[in-house]
C-alpha cells in the first residue's frame, strides 16, 4: 500500500532516521523552542553532509534564524494596514526593552550571564511557575530552565530590536506611474538565505563536501531548508493552534512552487551580488 505525504513533509527514509538518532542534545533544545520536529533538521543534514557538534549547532541556529526572518516578512506582508516606520519604530522599542528587562534580571547589568542572575529574580521564580501554572495548568516551567530560557528569548528579542531597519525595508519607491514594490518576496527571500548558509557553512567545514556551487546537492540542501522553515507546531501551549500557521506558506517545498530554475536564478543574483562587492 503506498502512502502519501503532506506538503512539505519530510521523506520517511533510513538516512534521515539515523540522523534524528544521532543529533547533539543542544540541537534537539534548539529545536524544541519553537518547535520544529527533529526530523526535518535531520533531513537538512542528510543534505548538507557529515558536521561537527559545533557545526551542527551553528547551522540549526542559522536555519532558525532564516526562518524567523521569513516568518516576519510573511507578517509584514499580510498586515498592509501599518506602515513599515511604524513598525520598524516599535521593534526598535521592543527591542530596548527587552534589553532592559535582561540587565535587570542580573546582579550585574553590565554582565547579564545565566550564573549571575540577581536573587529578586531567582527568589521569585518559584512563584513565578506557581502563578504560570494557574493560568496555563498544561505548562511545566522547571525554574531554573525558566529563567535561561527567559534570558535567552529577552536577549534574542534585543539583538532583533537592532535589525528594525533590515527587518522592515523600506519595500516602495516613487517611480514614474506611481510606486512600485522593490525588494524580495518572503519565498525568494528566504531561498537567498538559505544558499548564503549553505556557502558559508561549506567554507567552516569543507570536509562536509564539495564547495558552493549550483547543482544537485544545493537544491536538496535548499528544498529541505524550506520545509525545515515552514514547520509549525501542531498544538501550542493552551491547545490552539501556533499563530504562526496562519503565515506560514505550506506550499513553498513543492517544485512545482519553487522550481529548480527559480533556486537557480537566487544562485546567481548571490554569485553577481558577492562580484559587484
Amino acid at each position: 500500500m503506498k502512502t502519501h505525504r503532506m506538503p512539505g513533509q519530510p521523506p520517511d527514509n533510513r538516512a534521515t532516521n539515523a540522523q534524528v538518532l544521532s543529533l547533539p542534545d543542544p540541537v534537539l533544545v534548539a529545536l524544541s523552542i519553537p518547535g520544529i520536529d527533529p526530523s526535518r533538521f535531520g533531513a537538512v543534514i542528510e543534505a548538507f553532509g557529515p558536521l561537527p557538534i559545533d557545526g551542527q549547532v551553528e547551522l540549526v541556529n542559522r536555519l532558525i534564524d532564516a526562518r524567523g526572518q521569513y516568518l516576519v516578512h510573511r507578517m509584514s506582508d499580510c498586515d498592509s494596514e501599518t506602515a513599515q516606520g511604524v513598525r520598524r519604530e516599535r521593534l526598535d522599542d521592543i527591542g530596548k526593552a527587552a534589553g532592559r528587562l535582561l540587565r535587570l534580571l542580573h546582579r550585574d547589568e553590565a554582565d547579564p550571564q545565566p550564573w549571575n542572575a540577581h536573587p529578586a529574580a531567582t527568589l521569585a521564580l518559584p512563584q513565578l511557575c506557581r502563578t504560570g501554572l494557574q493560568h496555563r495548568p498544561n505548562q511545566i516551567w522547571d525554574p531554573p530552565l525558566g529563567l535561561s530560557l527567559l534570558g535567552v528569548m529577552l536577549a534574542d528579542l534585543a539583538e532583533v530590536g537592532t535589525q528594525a531597519e533590515a527587518v522592515f525595508q523600506a519595500r516602495f519607491s516613487k517611480k514614474h506611474g506611481g510606486p512600485r514594490r522593490e525588494g524580495l518576496t518572503p519565498a525568494t527571500g528566504l531561498v537567498e538565505q538559505l544558499i548564503e548558509i549553505y556557502g558559508a557553512m561549506r567554507a567552516r567545514h569543507p570536509e562536509s563536501g564539495p564547495p558552493l556551487g549550483f547543482g544537485k546537492r544545493l537544491v536538496k540542501f535548499v528544498r529541505a531548508g524550506l520545509t525545515f522553515a515552514i514547520s509549525t507546531r501542531t498544538i501550542w501551549l493552551d491547545g490552539r493552534p501556533s499563530f504562526e500557521v496562519a503565515f506560514m506558506e505550506t506550499d513553498l517545498a513543492l517544485p512545482t512552487r519553487v522550481t529548480d530554475n527559480a533556486i537557480r536564478g537566487a544562485f546567481q543574483r548571490r554569485r553577481t551580488q558577492i562580484k559587484v562587492k
